[in-house]
């Protein structure tokens, strides 16, 4: 079976979508599947190559970066376009950018609906609030697809809830969340030195729940010493922010920007730290749409003690007092009374730790990630 596999976001990347789909064509093409990857040609950070080893990867000229998003977004779908006069079993998409080139395509199509431009774009882009009608042409190409997918796969049951609001069919819709493959498990004895360290790995977008992350370290002034190090892709319009709220508070001597870093670098930085943090908001992206924070699982298959918020997609993954301490979301006040619960009793962050790394293995494996891809695979096979 040949499968045509699109998706708008640079692999290999340090990102979560990038992490998600390497795993997703991986295990493809341990089911079985012949399959051709195609993704934008993008300039990646260092130490990252610039195609997925051993796979047939192709990447589509979208520009230098510079040029506007909409721009970037429409060569890509050419590219596709292109892609498309050869002839496939299977379309495998993640978002209208591509997915709309192969709306008249013969076969199945497959859309892994992780996340909606109409609802994510205008938090990179604010002005896009002021133009309804652009969001309602993305919002309305995305329900056609939706309608015309054979199989919709979501990353949690959030999101399966958010696609029955969109009128997707029950029986289309798969829900296969995010993974952890066996070299993400770490032992424990890393080397952790003072002031507490903490952890955040990922973007550093508006939805993640950074400032008041950013507050909570104002909170802990004169109680606890903090080193806090966010780790990830740093995009300007988001990392100055954070440094402006950082000098206003002060507590920028407390914060360090690093990364992003290749997988094992990143779990040796994930070993110095006392505890991992994910502070997500409740706004729509997080409580409605829906996601599976795969900082979260990483930090599981870690053993590392965990400090996040009580929102249904983080309680899918843990529990808490039992695989993780949640706090109330939006309040700084709560993170930084939970980084001092957490920091006072290592007993605690120990119990945490074990919980968690016992719950990844045995839920979010990535054993367990391919054979949920491989029954779609057998699903998706002319009978």
């Amino acid at each position: 079976m040949r499968i045509l596999y699109c998706a708008n976001d640079p692999v290999p990347f340090p990102k979560g979508a990038g992490v998600r789909i390497e795993a997703t064509v991986r295990a493809l093409v341990k089911a079985g599947a012949e399959l051709r990857l195609v993704t934008p040609r993008v300039v990646k950070p260092e130490g990252f190559q610039e195609t997925l080893a051993g796979v047939d990867h192709h990447l589509v000229e979208v520009g230098s970066g510079e040029e506007p998003f909409l721009e970037r977004a429409m060569r890509f779908r050419r590219g596709v376009e292109a892609q498309l006069q050869e002839k496939w079993d299977v379309f495998w998409f993640r978002s209208p950018w591509e997915g709309w080139a192969a709306r008249e395509f013969p076969g199945p199509l497959v859309f892994e609906a992780h996340g909606f431009p109409s609802m994510e774009l205008p938090h990179h882009f604010p002005k896009l609030y002021e133009h309804p009608e652009f969001l309602g042409r993305l919002a309305w190409e995305e329900q056609v697809l939706l309608q015309k997918a054979q199989v919709v796969l979501t990353v949690s049951q959030t999101g399966q809830r958010f696609l029955a609001t969109r009128g997707a069919a029950a029986q289309k819709v798969v829900v296969v969340p995010n993974s952890a493959p066996e070299s993400a498990f770490l032992a424990s004895g890393g080397v952790r030195v003072e002031p507490f360290q903490v952890i955040y790995t990922g973007t550093l977008a508006p939805w993640q729940g950074l400032e008041q992350l950013l507050e909570a370290l104002l909170h802990l002034k004169n109680r606890l010493p903090v080193k806090l190090s966010l780790v990830g892709t740093r995009k300007g319009r988001w990392t100055r922010p954070l440094r402006q709220l950082a000098q206003q508070l002060r507590v920028r001597s407390s914060l360090e920007f690093l990364g992003p870093f290749a997988a094992e670098q990143l779990r040796a930085h994930l070993m110095t730290a006392h505890v991992a943090v994910a502070p997500l908001p409740t706004d729509a992206r997080n409580t409605v749409q829906g996601c599976c924070p795969i900082k979260i699982i990483e930090f599981m298959a870690a053993g590392l003690p965990i400090l996040s918020t009580r929102l249904p997609v983080v309680q899918e993954l843990v529990e808490h007092d039992v695989s993780a301490w949640l706090v109330r979301p939006n309040s700084p006040w709560a993170l930084a009374q939970g980084l001092l619960r957490l920091a006072q009793d290592p007993e605690l962050r120990a119990r945490l730790g074990q919980a968690a790394q016992e719950r990844a293995r045995q839920s979010f494996h990535r054993e367990a990630f391919d054979a949920r891809l491989a029954q779609i695979v057998n699903r998706l096979r002319p009978r």
